[in-house]
């Protein structure tokens, strides 16, 4: 069975099925940096492509791929084409939804 979701604490990668020719090629194998810590989500091999459109990340996993953080355990993740979803959280004081800061 095809695995169409991976959480790797507070990223989501989610299964499309294409990426948006919009996209644009980024350099770098990090999907997400932690802003309180400095702690990161690094793709291990360079079999991974990422892209953006505007605030959207998405990932073209070609080879099975290694996803790395410093409190998580290693995310073995399947060749194929995701979008990165990064929690967010409601601030009842503030009255507004932000993302979960690591």
């Amino acid at each position: 069975m095809e695995t169409r979701m991976y959480r790797h604490g507070d990223c989501l990668l989610k299964r499309v099925k294409e990426i948006p020719i919009t996209a644009k090629k980024v350099d770098g194998q990090t999907i997400a940096l932690g802003e309180a810590t400095g702690h990161h989500h690094t793709f291990k091999q360079e079999t991974v492509q990422l892209y953006k459109e505007q605030d959207t990340t998405f990932i073209d996993v070609v080879e099975p791929s290694s996803l790395e953080h410093q409190e998580h355990n290693t995310l073995q993740v399947s060749p194929g084409k995701y979008v990165l979803v990064l929690e967010r959280e409601m601030n009842h004081f503030e009255n507004a939804i932000q993302r979960v800061q690591d």
